[in-house]
């Protein structure tokens, strides 16, 4: 059958452009499968019913296509498509003819009624119903059709579903009703209708949708949409999209849940939209409306929660009054992020304490000595001739019974007296007199021996010999045993001198029972006789528990026990063994990444960001955006920034400086605020125009600072013979927040958001803010170009150095591969000797880039794109023209757009590591697609020359690295399994991060036991691994030599990255400032105060673009008296 790149087929394409004879034509041919599906699992019904083709429809039907077949990408049947792009005639088609379900539900378990009842299309709504829809189907999220079509608006489709029975009192799982999600939305009339509604047993069925009123004439008509290009599409961000590269199947993080437990997403409840096209003709192309869904924010903070409960348990002895009083936590926040961070460490100590146990606890405790004396050191060290103690072997134990005799404390049965027995006592020190104590065989299962033995028969004649059997003489035996055995080495074993063999490391010796002389063969009969015989000479273990018939002969051994063998114990040998095993999976995943980075270094690397030498067209020529975040940076900071970007080889009409300054803010040095100086710099498009005016925006904060304003100013940026467009976003703050300090200050992250919000609501024509609608008129104005051309986003600091080729190199990585979506290259430092404290760096700079991001880039899932140098693909291709939001997607720009930070853990993520949070959000959105390393593209950085400043940035960076890599390990998308998956890996890294203090710690104890003589090799071995092994195998892998002297001090520095550092860092987990980092002038109290006051975002109008539009042209044709 022939297909194109993307599946479809000759009758696909009939179907969809509405060629009924072409589709009788093929349907005709007796090979033809009707029910074929191009890559995303759409058939040529899917594809008639969603471009509303009713005869062809018809056909197919007549012909046996399956009405009931569902696409991969949301889930959704012919019906449903049908029913969401408002083809009522498809609908009654595919109901009465085809004998479709209903009631049929997609990935999200909204039905055709529902999706029908959103877009408010009476028609649809009232087939559906007809032909006995329910009406009271709730998806996913509680939602029903009655509340979808209150979200929209529709107050005919709200009374039709009314007439039908809908249940006005279901609520969503936020719990929400139909008619509060309508005054939320804005729509009082239909509120006021679901409120007040009468059931009417007959009513006639509402009308349609009343034509609109007739717009007054203008001199221009408005356009119906912005100025994008007719051929891109996007799909409407509330319906699924999920493809096999891009599909969101991760696992929702807790602070988004609804309850405190992780829910691991299934496709059906992972997918978020899809690409579908709206056929009316009458439409914008790209045009969509939101499908309703429940904002997804940070998970407020439960008082009963099991983290809350544990935190309050690890901290019980200090009291909210004692922390308030004593320790000035008045906010209960604060105190209960002191608590987590109590708890966290608790949690820390006791990993760092686990892993010291598998260390070298479990091998101390495993392998405890107990000591040997071979026989003929017994005698000559404690046999009757020798000085000192005198002892007695009692079944291969030493019992010091000489002081207990020669005490007097061991009394003579009557008539006899100490001197009758002292002969006999004294020939037998350092002998075995186990004869005189015999086992009780009775409650050991065993067949005794006659009278329990030859001395125990001669004790009936002779009361000199006579036995102890009862309890109290065994309890005084035990308390005269002195931790010693008898040993016996394998030479003794098979030697052939006596019968002897190993049983669980006992020695048992069968001489006596196996010699001619012995007429009570107790044990058995000959055959167990014979068997015994054959267990002579080696380790029996084996034999006698797979034996059968045996279990009563095993019970009876300890008769023959005369010592130990000596030699590694069981217990030791697999406590070796589980520490080599844990040698060897550290060695070999480091071999591995080793592997792995050279292999990418040597293979891989130079293909990417390979810059083709074909000149392109102009239209082929990505558009660029190159944003560049500012807070405190003076005027040469600035200037070298943008030096950098403006003089790269990429080409100067297709990349757009996008600066945005982070509030009024004037650093500690500088004579001109930040924003200022930006504006000085900037080459103005219009110089005689008065300063822009304010627009507003919803910012990231608390209450009223949800409520910001900026200014855009539009101009070039000129350096060398480069002239680059350039647009500044001046964070000015609201009239009442000008007359305080930091104006405007709402963070990195707002900062972000700004952009990312603007990009997602342009590729999805939603409603815009002032600011949003401000930028993209003059984006537009400046470069001639729509923002919805610009393809990715270069993300770089103000204190960064690019060099020339590096934005050409990225840009040409992502060209190569589509399924690329982020991507970050080198970063090395430009101050490397101002300070020993730069120096330090340098080899932690390297090695992070060279084995952790290359090993990461070979399975294209790099965990962290660092903030300061870093590319993101805004939207990547799907199929011919259409496109998937990718840093734009609602998911990405939702979660990463949180207010509710509360928790710990929360607070680590977004206050303090938002770049490495945005990179997790990707990966967990987009488990299929990649995150890759560009080598060589480099930037340089200045980095801390102070140890305090230096102590301020790693613990922002130590923290935020633990907390997501506690996101990233619950993404079960990643690649490969169990011990060869990358999951594995950050588990790995999880661990190594929390336990770098005590496993520091750990080598200095073991090199000192070393020195004392200790056998500690293998504890050694597994620390040193940890700590030496990668740096050495870089730097012989580094064709630069002065690395090899970087690696020296690295080394000499490890006592700081390794235990001050992550230390400092730990205990300051509840520590959300910047600290030294960023210094301005004045009082520096975080991103802006904290508000309490409630926001109201009706402060903030939202419209779309062309309401917007029609709204200026309103103001500009105004007649003006």
């Amino acid at each position: 059958m022939l297909r194109d790149r993307d599946g479809r087929t000759p009758l696909m394409a009939a179907a969809f452009y509405n060629s009924p004879d072409v589709v009788r034509f093929l349907v005709s041919l007796r090979t033809l499968n009707v029910n074929l599906k191009d890559i995303d699992g759409e058939s040529a019904l899917y594809q008639a019913s969603l471009a509303g083709n009713a005869e062809i429809v018809d056909i197919l039907i007549g012909a046996g296509a399956d009405v009931e077949s569902k696409n991969k990408e949301a889930g959704s049947t012919p019906l449903i498509v049908a029913a969401y792009n408002g083809h009522a005639r498809v609908c009654s088609i595919l109901l009465d003819r085809g004998r479709a379900d209903v009631n049929s539900q997609d990935y999200t378990q909204k039905t055709a009624l529902a999706l029908a009842a959103v877009e408010g299309h009476y028609d649809v709504v009232n087939v559906l119903l007809s032909r006995r829809a329910s009406v009271n189907t709730v998806d996913q999220e509680g939602w029903s059709a009655l509340m979808l079509a209150a979200y929209g608006g529709s107050i005919d489709v709200c009374r039709l579903l009314l007439d039908h029975n809908a249940d006005r009192t279901i609520t969503t799982r936020n719990g929400k009703t139909a008619s509060s999600i309508a005054l939320s939305a804005g729509h009082d009339a239909v509120a006021h209708l679901i409120d007040n509604y009468i059931p009417v047993q007959s009513r006639p069925p509402a009308p349609p949708v009343m034509n609109p009123m007739a717009t007054p004439m203008m001199p221009q008509s408005a356009p119906a949409g912005p100025p994008y290009d007719q051929q891109q599409q996007f799909p409407p961000p509330g319906m699924p999209i999920q493809d096999d590269m891009y599909a969101p199947r991760g696992v929702f993080m807790p602070l988004e849940a609804t309850n405190t437990r992780r829910v691991a997403l299934r496709p059906k409840n992972a997918a978020r939209q899809a690409a579908y096209q709206r056929a009316d003709p009458n439409g914008f192309p790209g045009e969509s409306r939101p499908i309703p869904r429940p904002k997804q924010d940070m998970k407020p903070r439960e008082d009963n929660s099991p983290w809350v409960i544990f935190s309050l348990i690890t901290t019980g002895c200090f009291c909210n009054i004692c922390l308030s009083g004593i320790a000035k936590m008045k906010d209960p926040n604060v105190r209960q992020a002191w608590r987590e961070k109590v708890a966290l460490c608790v949690i820390i100590l006791l990993i760092s304490a686990f892993m010291g146990f598998l260390t070298f606890g479990l091998s101390t405790l495993a392998c405890r000595k107990k000591v040997p004396l071979y026989e003929q050191d017994i005698l000559r060290l404690f046999g009757p001739n020798a000085p000192g103690e005198k002892v007695h072997i009692v079944r291969g134990r030493l019992y010091n019974t000489g002081v207990y005799f020669l005490t007097g404390s061991h009394r003579p049965i009557a008539p006899f007296n100490d001197d009758d027995l002292n002969p006999i006592i004294s020939q037998l020190f350092g002998s075995d007199i186990s004869g005189f104590f015999p086992l009780d065989y009775a409650s050991m299962g065993c067949n005794a021996p006659q009278n329990n033995g030859q001395i125990c028969t001669q004790g009936l004649t002779d009361k000199r010999y006579h036995c102890h059997t009862s309890r109290a003489s065994q309890l005084v035996l035990r308390s005269l045993f002195t931790n010693t055995f008898v040993g016996f080495t394998w030479n003794n074993i098979t030697s052939g001198t006596r019968d002897l063999f190993v049983y669980n490391e006992n020695v048992y010796d069968m001489t006596d029972y196996l010699s001619p002389q012995n007429t009570d063969f107790w044990l058995g009969d000959d055959v167990v006789t014979a068997w015994i015989r054959g267990l002579i000479g080696r380790d029996a273990t084996k034999d006698i528990v797979h034996a059968r018939n045996t279990t009563n002969i095993a019970k009876c051994l300890e008769h023959f026990k005369v010592g130990l063998i000596d030699g590694t114990t069981i217990g030791c040998f697999a406590t070796n063994l589980v520490l080599a095993l844990m040698i060897g999976v550290f060695t070999g995943i480091t071999i591995i990444k080793f592997v792995s980075a050279m292999a990418f270094d040597w293979f891989l690397s130079w293909q990417l960001g390979k810059i083709s030498k074909k000149p392109k067209p102009n239209d082929a020529i990505s558009n660029i955006l190159l944003l560049v975040t500012c807070y405190s940076e003076g005027e040469q900071s600035m200037r070298a920034t943008l030096d950098s970007l403006a003089k790269s080889t990429y080409s100067d009409e297709h990349k757009l400086l996008f600066v945005i300054a982070d509030g009024d803010i004037t650093g500690s040095e500088n004579d001109r605020s930040t924003p200022q100086i930006c504006i000085d710099l900037l080459e103005k498009q219009f110089p005689d125009a008065p300063p822009p005016e304010p627009q507003s925006y919803i910012a990231i904060g608390d209450g009223k600072k949800q409520h910001n304003m900026a200014q855009v100013y539009t101009g070039y940026y000129n350096v060398a013979d480069h002239r680059v467009p350039m647009i500044v976003i001046v964070k000015y703050g609201t009239p009442e927040e000008r007359k305080g300090p930091k104006a405007g200050n709402r963070g990195k992250r707002d900062s972000q958001l700004i952009l990312m919000r603007w990009l997602s609501h342009i590729c999805f024509n939603e409603n815009m803010c002032p600011l949003e609608y401000d930028l993209f008129e003059k984006v537009h104005r400046l470069t001639g170009v729509t923002p919805d051309k610009y393809e990715m986003v270069l993300m770089v600091d103000a204190d960064t150095l690019v060099k020339p080729d590096s934005v050409s190199r990225m840009v040409a990585a992502m060209e190569r591969d589509p399924k690329v979506m982020g991507l970050c290259g080198e970063t090395k430092i430009a101050n490397k000797s101002e300070s020993w404290v730069t120096m330090v760096q340098v080899f932690e700079y390297y090695i992070s880039h060279h084995l952790g991001k290359a090993f990461e880039s070979i399975f294209g899932g790099v965990t962290c794109l660092p903030g300061c140098f870093c590319m993101y693909r805004i939207k990547a291709p799907k199929f011919e023209n259409y496109f998937v939001p990718i840093l734009a997607n609602p998911d990405i720009v939702e979660a990463y757009s949180s207010n509710t930070v509360e928790t710990l853990h929360q607070k680590n993520l977004l206050l303090l590591g938002e770049d490495r949070y945005l990179t997790t959000l990707m990966l967990r959105t987009f488990p299929k697609r990649k995150m890759i390393y560009v080598p060589k593209a480099i930037c340089k950085t200045v980095v801390p020359d102070e140890f305090k400043v230096l102590l301020s940035q790693r613990r922002r960076w130590i923290n935020s690295t633990v907390h997501n890599l506690m996101e990233l390990i619950l993404v079960p998308q990643l690649c490969g399994i169990f011990c060869c998956s990358m999951q594995f890996v950050i588990f790995l890294e999880l661990i190594g991060s929390v336990v770098m203090p005590s496993s520091f710690l750990f080598l200095i104890y073991l090199i000192v036991c070393l020195a004392l003589g200790q056998n500690v090799v293998l504890p050694l071995i597994f620390v040193a691994i940890m700590f030496f092994l990668p740096s050495f195998l870089i730097v012989l892998s580094s064709r630069r030599i002065m690395y090899i002297v970087w690696m020296i001090v690295y080394v000499f520095a490890l006592p700081i990255w390794n235990f001050i550092l992550p230390v400092y860092a730990f205990w300051h987990f509840d520590d959300f400032s910047w600290g030294a980092t960023r210094k301005i002038a004045g009082v520096d109290n975080g991103h802006g105060d904290g508000g309490t006051d409630v926001f109201d975002p009706k402060v903030v109008p939202m419209k779309k673009w062309h309401e917007w539009k029609m709204e200026e042209r309103q103001r500009n044709y105004a007649p003006k008296y």
